[in-house]
């Protein structure tokens, strides 16, 4: 089984969250908002554990990928980390802002 953890529990987190559900072989074990109250809703209907700091969801040994559901000026800052704590990465287009941020 796959740990998936999403970044961004907004409304487009919510639809990859149903379509993990679909999916043998994959687990929602983490999801990510900023906001406490929206991020209980969130993880009360998809299930898994909830973070506010998308940082510590990358610390979470059971998630072995990530989805990054962010807006967008934050995708390059979080797969950079989801890369470099050894994550499997799904990232929503745009990559970043810029095609410059691409490469950094």
């Amino acid at each position: 089984m796959t740990g998936i953890g999403i970044i961004g529990a907004g409304d487009f987190g919510a639809a990859h969250a149903r379509a993990i559900k679909q999916v043998h072989g994959l687990h929602l074990v983490a999801s990510c908002r900023g906001n406490n109250n929206a991020l209980a809703a969130f993880t009360s209907e998809h299930g898994g554990r909830g973070y506010t700091d998308w940082r510590k969801l990358l610390d979470d040994r059971d998630v072995d990928a990530v989805l990054i559901a962010s807006p967008h000026h934050l995708h390059a800052e979080m797969a950079i980390g989801a890369a470099k704590a050894g994550k499997h990465i799904m990232l929503e287009k745009p990559m970043a802002p810029t095609a410059a941020a691409c490469d950094a």
